[in-house]
């Protein structure tokens, strides 16, 4: 026996609530989410989803498709008025377009913000360690780590960065804002602090690429001229 309606309509009114587990609460409902709307729109869709070869997505996907189609049929857009979906929908865009703000803000904010621009090569075959609570998705390719995020290589080079952090897979890097230039030392192998930022590895190097802006690579000759690498 599944769990009484009225829990799951009140489940859905509260998912766009945040909060530690926000995210998977989302997740957990959107099954029952679509199999209510299914209860409305396509009565026998509990038949046709036992025929095997649909999911619950692809059955609603036919069945507004077919709604539309036919006269007197049950409006959409009433049965999400209805159920409260609406609210949830409002809430689910205002939620974006915040997050799209600060997306923006702190995209601009590593282009052209005080302080260094700090580029950390990320090497081949290295393990990216991230938050996946404190991550915002750019776009494909290109995410922020609002909180924490860092790489371990096989040979043992490491990097930790606790302040906001741009990963950019093309190519493969981590891009962060210091108040000033990072401190290098090479006494007890490479190694380079500042601010939220601690890098450790065998060798390395840090280049000047520009005004104000810095690459760490982790590799033992330095060829020449290097070109620079600039946020696009």
């Amino acid at each position: 026996m599944g769990r009484p309606l009225e829990d799951i309509k009140d489940g859905l009114l509260k998912s766009n609530i945040g909060g530690n587990g926000a995210a998977y609460r989302r997740f957990s409902y959107t099954g029952a989410a679509i199999a209510m709307l299914l209860d409305r729109i396509s009565h026998a869709w509990q038949s046709r989803l036992a025929e095997g070869g649909r999911t619950l997505r692809q059955l609603l996907q036919e069945a507004a498709t077919e709604s539309m189609r036919l006269p007197g049929s049950v409006s959409i857009e009433q049965v999400l008025l209805e159920c409260g979906y609406e609210e949830i929908l409002n809430g689910e865009r205002s939620r974006e377009d915040e997050q799209q703000k600060k997306i923006d803000s702190i995209m601009e904010n590593l282009k052209s913000g005080s302080g260094v621009l700090v580029e950390i090569e990320i090497p081949h075959g290295s393990t990216i360690l991230f938050d996946p609570i404190n991550i915002l998705v750019v776009r494909p390719g290109v995410r922020i780590h609002t909180s924490i995020c860092g790489l371990k290589a096989h040979n043992g080079t490491e990097a930790f960065v606790e302040r906001v952090c741009v990963e950019d897979q093309e190519p493969h890097r981590f891009l962060v804002r210091l108040p000033g230039p990072p401190e290098v030392r090479e006494d007890d192998g490479f190694t380079v602090s500042g601010p939220g930022l601690r890098v450790r590895a065998p060798a390395g190097f840090v280049k000047e690429t520009g005004p104000a802006s810095y690459r760490i690579s982790f590799t033992e000759v330095l060829t020449e001229n290097p070109p620079p690498r600039h946020l696009e």
